[in-house]
């Protein structure tokens, strides 16, 4: 009997000490954001520098972790959550900038410098087309609520054939119902370049930034999916080499907004109709970098967990509409409702 105690003993710390490894993007109100650069180690998420060996839940150096990452798509099966792959399509190595003719998933080193490192991917007749890459971000807090999520990152892309491949970007509360942001996908371009080289998309600062309000993941586990999907778009033949780069996550938990201020405001037309997906930034005097957002289906948008005493710059941008008056100044009180773009079509030429 003392013998078969010791062992359920011994069998249940087992389980606590599993149960209590961080897996996983986890944000707590303490530590409620995280940078994943694939060069530096990020509990749960990638063990070292990313070197294209493979995933597992239990992740080597240059390896992976599972429990945070998804890929759907590729002819060698599918890595669930939780999974292992270490050889073949989604191990296919490190490329320094190279092309390559072989679908999988890579490590993408020394670009945009050296010992700089990305996920990248080639696709295939029969990998990657379609295809997705999903990350999962949990809420670590013991009891406060994720109520909006910041999200940005950086797109790197080898056009290096002639056909145009797209990379959606969407997002869920349960990994089967996704939501898209339209506003920040991306596609390739159809003609390739005459000397290809991996090229960053956009100009200074994260290729894109979203900012989705009303998440509510809830407390002590909750879990939320950030989803990259792609496909062929147009053209024929092969597909161009693109990457995903320095993945930014900050979460505004309910608790911290009450000491804090908001600024909420519509963009409509001239006939009072919501203008959805038309970008927001907000900058303050204090130095803090800019922030931003899109406007809902219902022209909508909403920044919380400002500082209040500050002034800040508000900037409506759309390459649909004009605004006659495209930057607001406004004093952060506790709740600012009252902002509001009036933007009107771009003609064709």
């Amino acid at each position: 009997m003392n013998s078969i105690l010791r062992f359920l003993l011994s069998f249940t710390l087992i389980l606590v000490s599993a149960a209590a490894v961080p897996s996983q993007v986890q944000l707590t109100t303490t530590t409620n954001s995280a940078l994943i650069d694939f060069e530096t180690t990020v509990p749960g998420v990638n063990e070292s520098a990313f070197d294209g060996s493979g995933f597992s839940p239990a992740p080597l150096a240059g390896q992976l972790n599972s429990a945070a990452w998804e890929i759907l798509g590729f002819s060698d099966g599918d890595l669930i959550f939780g999974g292992t792959a270490t050889s073949g399509d989604l191990a296919r190595g490190t490329r320094a900038g190279t092309g390559t003719s072989t679908g999988g998933l890579y490590s993408l080193a020394d670009f945009p410098a050296s010992g700089g490192r990305s996920l990248a991917f080639q696709a295939g007749g029969t990998d990657f087309t379609p295809g997705s890459i999903t990350l999962r971000i949990v809420n670590g807090d013991a009891s406060d609520t994720i109520t909006q999520l910041e999200i940005s990152y950086d797109i790197y892309e080898r056009n290096d054939e002639d056909r145009s491949s797209y990379m959606n970007f969407s997002y869920s509360s349960d990994n089967l119902n996704f939501t898209p942001l339209s506003k920040i996908s991306h596609s390739t371009p159809e003609l390739a370049d005459a000397a290809p080289a991996y090229q960053k998309v956009g100009g200074p600062g994260p290729s894109r930034t979203a900012v989705i309000l009303n998440t509510l993941i809830g407390p002590n586990g909750g879990s939320f999916y950030l989803r990259w999907e792609s496909d062929d778009f147009s053209g024929t033949g092969s597909r161009d080499e693109i990457a995903i780069d320095n993945v930014s996550v900050t979460a505004t938990f309910l608790g911290t907004t009450a000491a804090s201020g908001s600024i909420e405001g519509t963009a409509k037309n001239d006939l009072g109709m919501p203008l959805a997906f038309v970008g927001i930034s907000l900058a303050g005097s204090n130095g803090l970098p800019s922030r931003y957002a899109l406007t809902n289906h219902f022209g909508r948008f909403r920044f919380v967990d400002i500082a209040l005493g500050e002034t800040y710059v508000l900037q409506a941008s759309s390459g649909r509409f004009i605004f006659a008056d495209p930057v607001v100044v406004v004093p952060a009180s506790e709740k600012v409702t009252s902002v509001a773009f009036i933007g009107r079509p771009v003609k064709s030429p």
